[in-house]
């Protein structure tokens, strides 16, 4: 029986088999095999992508010369250790395209992908349009400013530019009181504003509260913003070229929602899945527990979910039970929806949320970190993901990204 020269398999059949591949190790381990399998990786090396998200745990200072730190694959239940100096004492965000987002003490903000160590500057904090400052007498704390500045922020690739750091664009709800919008390219000097569909305020600092910005998703070449209360903007990405980009408004604050908007510290978050629209309800709760450092103190846990389609027909929110074969992932990062069934340990209609309520994260009796887990959205249960170290923090919690070279 003749043997097999597998280094003879052609390019095209290799870098089929390569896209294939789910872990990031295996597709390196295929990249060294020899030089033909090298070659067809290389080809295909920026289109892979992963099945499902991976876990960035926190920083670890103890014994850590090499800066390293550990990713969680739960297709696997692989623990991985990546040299990332740039992420130690910044806060971090995860998005769904391989970047994530990176803002320092100093207020200088970038774009970070993990696996290749590829970093694009984005402008700095400081021109933020509408940023809270310091008032008269007062001394602004860095790490305050940098927690508050930005409290969602997604990425997504201009299908107009070429395949390079100009393709992207980054999103940002910046901010912590008004979470107001603005848009930056890599290279650019300053971030831009995003005007929100309701006529002007006296002054830019009276942001009603039912107009703050909570989550953003992309869908169709359209973005589309989510409000506190629960009203829909878009913003078409080809009028980011306009002298001013205003947003416009998509759908008015819900009625059928609006018992639900009072609820005690409610987080929500928008997600496009599989071509539905979906807002997730996440509330939590205050917590008493005992503390080695005051007598008493107030932490927080989430205790339930709630998902809603968007009925294009009659242009109302549903409340949905069943997501089928869909996980979502939910937290400090772009909001994620994956197939069940195409990754392995993935636990259909469930949500994996890991901790994103940073006005907590100011002292250590309150690191955050701890609220993270998977909930049920049939049965109502709560499971963990993750029971090691690493998870505490008062600067950047775990949280999702999707793997990208």
């Amino acid at each position: 029986m003749k043997m097999v020269d597998w280094a003879e398999l052609g390019n095209d059949l290799l870098a089929e088999v390569a896209l294939k591949l789910d872990a990031i190790e295996d597709f390196v381990y295929f990249s060294v095999v020899c030089r033909s399998w090298n070659r067809a990786s290389s080809l295909v090396k920026r289109n892979w992508k992963s099945s499902m998200p991976y876990l960035l745990l926190a920083e670890n200072h103890k014994e850590n010369p090499n800066f390293l730190r550990q990713i969680l694959s739960i297709n696997n239940d692989r623990y991985y250790q990546l040299s990332l100096p740039q992420t130690f004492g910044t806060r971090c965000y995860g998005t769904s395209i391989g970047w994530l987002v990176s803002i320092d003490l100093d207020g200088q903000i970038d774009l970070l992908n993990p696996l290749t160590k590829e970093r694009l500057p984005l402008p700095p904090q400081s021109t933020m349009p509408n940023r809270d400052l310091p008032v008269d007498g007062e001394e602004e704390d860095a790490i305050c400013r940098r927690q508050d500045s930005i409290r969602k922020v997604i990425v997504v690739k201009d299908v107009e530019r070429g395949n390079d750091g100009n393709d992207l664009i980054v999103f940002v709800s910046h901010t912590h009181w008004k979470r107001l919008l603005a848009f930056a390219r890599p290279g650019d000097q300053t971030w831009t504003t995003i005007v929100p569909p309701w006529p002007a305020k006296e002054t830019t600092y009276d942001v009603p509260f039912s107009h703050r910005a909570v989550d953003l998703v992309i869908r169709d070449n359209t973005l589309l913003i989510l409000y506190e209360d629960a009203s829909i903007g878009y913003l078409d990405l080809s009028d980011l070229s306009t002298t001013t980009v205003k947003a416009k408004e998509f759908l008015p604050s819900p009625e059928e929602l609006k018992s639900r908007l009072d609820t005690y510290l409610l987080e929500m978050y928008l997600v496009e899945s599989f071509g539905s629209l979906l807002m997730v309800h996440r509330n939590k709760s205050d917590i008493w527990v005992p503390d080695s450092q005051v007598d008493e103190d107030d932490r927080y846990e989430t205790v339930g979910f709630e998902v809603f389609r968007f009925d294009i027909e009659v242009k109302k929110w549903e409340q949905v039970k069943e997501l089928g074969d869909v996980a979502l992932f939910v937290g400090d990062n772009q909001s994620i929806s994956v197939r069940a069934s195409d990754c392995r340990n993935c636990k259909s209609n469930c949500i994996y949320f890991t901790d994103d309520y940073a006005e907590q994260w100011d002292k250590p009796a309150k690191l955050g970190g701890h609220d993270m887990g998977i909930f049920d959205l049939k049965t109502g249960e709560f499971q963990k993901f993750y029971k090691g170290g690493n998870g505490n923090s008062d600067v950047c919690t775990p949280f999702w990204f999707m793997p990208q070279f």
